[in-house]
């Protein structure tokens, strides 16, 4: 077991243990250059995507088995998107929270399908802060999540043009970031970082020595604003225990 002292949260990076199923707790699972990121509480499995390169699906199942599983999609890129078809063959329960914006073609749309609408959302855990743009690329499209039990920002791919549109308080608030498109330049303004006062830490799902993310330059900038940078490429899976 490897543990790591960020601000006031002790973060554990273990294998999954069953004693641990009931316990609330933040997993961003290493998948290579994607993400899947779960919040486990004793009635809910929240996960933000449901893509990457490989996917630890027996330890998610043995987590979330018998859960309500409800996925926040940030936008319909492959590597967001991969394990959702797999991962609904697993559960009792799971259902798609909203859709995000752009076209949805062929493969797409019929993946969107597999899962029923959330009736409603456990509005005590997540808002939505910002539900993307039709206009530039995918990413563009990114909607913006905030879980507010960790004060946890989670943008997707959502670009440096739109971050000045995400909710203000949020960001003032926030104490956690999962960087954008994996850390990539094109997210994670410095605008940004001077608006989030309080940010502790930040992930990046990233896989640098294939796709050169978190790039050098966001490692750099979250030095010189003093945020402690995770990454799944050095730790594997995440798991913060709240």
């Amino acid at each position: 077991m490897k543990m790591l002292l960020v601000g006031a949260l002790v973060v554990f990076f273990p294998l999954m243990s069953e004693q641990m199923v009931n316990k609330t707790e933040l997993i961003v699972w290493n998948v290579g250059q994607g993400q899947w990121i779960t919040y486990i509480d004793p009635d809910h499995c929240l996960h933000f995507d449901m893509g990457g390169e490989k996917a630890p699906l027996v330890k998610i199942q043995k987590l979330c088995l018998k859960k309500k599983n409800i996925l926040y999609l940030s936008h319909w890129d492959t590597d967001h998107i991969s394990f959702i078809k797999n991962f609904s063959r697993r559960v009792f329960y799971f259902c798609l929270y909203g859709k995000p914006q752009g076209i949805r073609k062929s493969w797409k749309e019929n993946l969107s399908k597999l899962l029923a609408e959330c009736e409603q959302s456990p509005t005590q855990l997540v808002d939505e802060i910002y539900s993307g743009s039709l206009k530039g690329n995918s990413n563009s499209s990114s909607r913006v999540f905030y879980l507010k039990p960790l004060r946890l920002i989670l943008p997707g791919d959502s670009p440096k043009a739109q971050e000045h549109r995400w909710h203000p308080k949020t960001l003032t608030d926030a104490k956690g970031l999962i960087l954008g498109h994996h850390g990539s330049r094109t997210s994670t303004s410095d605008q940004l970082l001077a608006k989030m006062i309080n940010l502790k830490w930040s992930v990046a799902s990233a896989r640098f020595k294939k796709y050169k993310h978190p790039h050098r330059e966001i490692e750099v900038k979250m030095k010189n604003h003093q945020v402690p940078l995770l990454r799944t490429e050095h730790w594997g899976h995440l798991r913060f225990l709240f």
